[in-house]
């Protein structure tokens, strides 16, 4: 018993603690893909999310989310 609780905070110690979730941002992009300024995120986020709107009239309407 005397051996297992050093061998135990050892091993706490040695673990190493999770980083924030790091996300993409950008603005006024035609696409995601040149989205590629990272955004480190506040310890309680879980996830990143991605929203993106457009609008037109006729033909030249958009689409939303963008393709």
């Amino acid at each position: 018993m005397k051996v297992l609780l050093p061998v135990l905070l050892a091993a706490l110690l040695g673990v190493e603690r999770a980083h924030s979730l790091v996300c993409f941002s950008c603005t006024n992009k035609n696409s995601n893909f040149y989205c590629l300024k990272p955004t480190i995120c506040s310890d309680s986020d879980n996830y990143c999310v991605t929203v993106s709107a457009s609008a037109g009239i006729g033909e030249q309407g958009g689409q939303w989310p963008a393709p």
